[in-house]
Formats: structure tokens, C-alpha cells, sequence
């Protein structure tokens, strides 16, 4: 008997990827580059590459920047395109059914308490 429902947070409720490229995207090109959704690919739904846009934008521009402003830059261009979208087409739909059958609800993410609570 299914009791419960388990909502995966990234991509399934929230589509929190595009954000995130666009705003690392346009950090990118203010600096004369081009971030590519190759360049990319190879770190959606990875924790392994969360230094790489600062680590590419480091090596294509040959020094190192100021961190901590470019990462508060890139947060608030992100949070600002999360805040603009709607849950995914069939999440509200999902959540109404699971709460007319009486069935608990959760949320799990491979990323921080703080990213999905926000």
C-alpha cells in the first residue's frame, strides 16, 4: 500500500538547471566568453563540479577573480530566474491527488537544506 510520495526537488519541481546556466552564461560573456551548453553538460546533477564555472572563467581569462563577488552576482542572477517560474507542468495536479488520498508528502534533493527551503 503507497502511503507517501517522494518529490525529487532539481528538475522534477522546479526546473533549476536552465537558471543556473543562464546566469553563469551571462557572467561569461560579460567577460568577452562564450559558456556553451557543452561546457556545461558535464556538471548538471553533480556536486563533483561546482568549482568549474569559476575555475573556466579563471583559465580563460588567465587570472584569478574575486570569488566571493562573482559567485554573489551569479547567486542573485539565479535566484532572480528561479523566482520568475512556476512548478513544473503535473506538480500541483500530483500534490492535490496525494492530499485528497490522504498520502504524506516529502521532499528530497541532493542538494543543501538551504537551496530547497529557499
Amino acid at each position: 500500500m503507497i502511503r507517501g510520495l517522494i518529490f525529487d526537488f532539481d528538475g522534477l519541481i522546479l526546473d533549476t538547471e536552465t537558471p543556473a546556466f543562464q546566469s553563469w552564461q551571462e557572467i561569461f560573456q560579460e567577460h568577452g566568453f562564450c559558456l556553451t551548453l557543452e561546457d556545461w553538460s558535464h556538471t548538471i546533477g553533480s556536486s563533483e563540479y561546482n568549482d568549474f564555472p569559476l575555475e573556466e572563467l579563471e583559465r580563460r581569462l588567465g587570472y584569478r577573480v574575486d570569488r566571493s563577488l562573482v559567485l554573489a552576482q551569479q547567486r542573485e542572477r539565479e535566484d532572480f530566474y528561479i523566482q520568475q517560474q512556476l512548478p513544473l507542468p503535473g506538480v500541483h495536479a500530483y500534490l492535490q491527488r496525494a492530499q485528497e488520498l490522504g498520502l504524506k508528502l516529502a521532499v528530497a534533493s541532493s542538494s543543501s537544506c538551504a537551496w530547497v527551503e529557499g
